[in-house]
């Protein structure tokens, strides 16, 4: 995960509003978690500031200049690449979130369940 606000810069990065994405009930604690990891537990109020609960949203917002928000490398590197979006505090971080491909049992082995797990797989080694 990223954070992540506009390329247009602040006047100062203290005190910047955070862009909260809410959709679980331990986000706040997750974001303060990455901000210590990173050195930085002080520079944002992730318990102040805007939630929201769809991180496009949050993003789109962060993009607009209002504000900087945690955003997965792989939703932003289209727009950190082109200059939409700017790491303000140095690199990325892992984050222990996951996505996970379920399926019957059953199916396991059928073509199309291991074809799309394979695809699925590539992509993501891919990014």
């Amino acid at each position: 995960m990223a954070l992540v606000r506009s390329a247009v810069p602040p006047m100062h990065r203290e005190g910047l509003p955070f862009v909260g994405v809410s959709l679980a009930i331990a986000a706040a604690a997750r974001h303060n978690k990455w901000l210590r990891r990173a050195g930085l537990p002080e520079l944002v109020d992730c318990d102040r500031g805007l939630q929201i609960n769809d991180s496009a949203a949050a993003l789109q917002t962060a993009m607009s200049g209002l504000g900087v928000a945690l955003g997965r490398t792989s939703l932003v590197e289209r727009d950190l690449a082109e200059g939409r979006l700017v790491r303000p505090f140095g690199d990325a971080q892992s984050c222990e979130l996951a996505y996970y491909v379920v399926h019957r049992k059953e199916t396991a082995q059928t073509p199309p369940i291991v074809a799309f797990k394979e695809w699925l797989i590539d992509e993501a080694g891919s990014h």
